[in-house]
């Protein structure tokens, strides 16, 4: 049990940690989930193919249950489209700083909530918001002009 918790509790709490935006709430739930799968794993009802995927649906779906019963409601982080995509060399051209870099490696990356980082840098929800867009507009006028 160990060497799956290695493998994959990195991954599984990005998953729930995104879902509640909360990381004492996601550790929680994290815990949650790796039980669950030992009890399973106990009756020799976990499957062999697309553990994955089931470990996945299985954080998934624990996660939402925690939000719904202790009644979360987390502010969604601006949405990335594809067509926004552009290279770090593209960017750098439009003065993308540093800062603004580590901020989307954060926000969709790493998989963190608006809330976490506004607590993190000690800023309200809306001013992170505005930060994200900032540098999503950015992106939207380096894919423009090389496009």
């Amino acid at each position: 049990m160990s060497e799956i918790y290695t493998l994959t509790s990195a991954s599984l709490f990005g998953l729930i940690l995104r879902l509640l935006g909360d990381a004492d709430a996601s550790a929680s739930v994290l815990k949650s989930v790796y039980a669950r799968i030992w009890d399973l794993g106990q009756d020799k009802k976990l499957p062999q193919d697309n553990s994955m995927n089931f470990l996945r649906a299985t954080a998934h779906r624990m996660s939402v249950d925690y939000k719904v019963k202790h009644k979360l409601k987390i502010q969604a982080v601006p949405a990335l489209k594809s067509t926004q995509l552009v290279t770090r060399n593209q960017l750098s051209e439009h003065d993308l700083s540093e800062k603004e870099f580590a901020l989307l490696k954060l926000v969709y990356l790493n998989s963190l909530s608006l809330s976490s980082l506004a607590k993190s840098n000690d800023c309200s929800e809306e001013e992170m918001e505005r930060r994200i867009k900032k540098v999503i507009s950015k992106i939207g006028r380096a894919r423009h002009e090389h496009s």
